[in-house]
């Protein structure tokens, strides 16, 4: 949250130069104090989300703001429609409304391989299941991602769509086996994953955790560390379909691109069988975008 002073009452900052910033609690709230008689402008911002609203304050008074929320129309979310998750019902539950791509027509296509139909997007949501028809065009879809993600695009990839990830950012996350086979890193064992919180940005949610993480069936794709540059969120002892063990798994990371993007992999969804803990983390990663 940033503050900036607005005396010609129009809405707008009068100063590029905030006047005082702070950063919510877990809860929305925000304290910041040192401000003189006036009008001011609040700008809040949480990834691509963007909110304003004005307010009079009077020197040497605490004053409480109201409730303020973002809006809908303040990110762009598209989502390529995918066969084992659908984060699209997540969103809207959330209050968004996501543009869906379905994976029967070219549009999806369209978007990964032209970059002025990628700029079109805030965000992209390209859950487990879509198509995989774009595998032959990896070196034009790689180009187009980096392009979008330098200029600020966030990205969110779950499941087996891990090549997408791969397109984007190959140092990103290391998965099972050779990375350049899209079945290969998919023996996950289908089980109840009682995860920890490994980065602070969850911690007011869970607190130390558990979280809860259902994997209803086998197959799913296991990550076995991350790069540079990305940080686990979640992780928990997962074994395989084939009894082997892998002890402190990244469940659910985010990386962070040189050109200021942001991408999320999660190793699991937000369909029908998702807990309650599922859907709070990943409410939590597509706010962040």
């Amino acid at each position: 949250v940033a503050l900036f002073v607005d005396a010609d009452e129009d809405g707008v900052p009068d100063e590029a130069t905030a006047v005082g910033a702070g950063t919510t609690e877990a809860d929305g709230s925000f304290f910041i104090g040192g401000l003189d008689t006036g009008l001011y402008v609040a700008e809040v911002s949480k990834g691509h989300h963007r909110h304003s609203f004005t307010f009079s304050y009077t020197s040497g008074v605490q004053q409480r703001l109201g409730e303020q929320c973002f809006t809908t129309e303040s990110a762009q979310f598209v989502v390529i429609e995918g066969s084992c998750d659908a984060p699209e019902g997540l969103l809207q539950r959330m209050g968004w409304t996501p543009r869906l791509l379905p994976s029967s027509t070219a549009e999806w296509s369209e978007l990964l391989t032209n970059i002025n139909a990628m700029n079109s997007a805030d965000v992209l949501i390209a859950p487990c299941g879509m198509p995989d028809s774009w595998l032959p065009q990896r070196q034009t879809v790689s180009q187009v991602l980096s392009l979008w993600l330098d200029g600020g695009g966030s990205l969110y990839v779950s499941g087996a769509s891990f090549p997408l990830l791969e397109a984007a950012s190959e140092l990103a996350v290391d998965f099972l086996g050779d990375d350049t086979d899209p079945d290969g890193p998919n023996v996950g064992f289908g089980a109840t994953v009682q995860a920890v919180v490994t980065d602070p940005s969850l911690t007011p949610l869970f607190g130390d955790g558990p979280v809860e993480i259902l994997y209803a069936e086998d197959g799913w794709s296991i990550a076995e560390t991350v790069g540079e540059g990305t940080t686990a969120l979640l992780a928990g002892d997962v074994r395989s379909a084939q009894g082997e063990f892998y002890l402190a798994a990244p469940l659910l990371t985010v990386t962070e691109t040189e050109g200021g993007g942001r991408i999320v992999y999660s190793t699991f969804g937000a369909g029908s069988d998702a807990t309650d803990d599922m859907e709070r983390a990943l409410s939590e990663v597509l706010l962040s975008l």
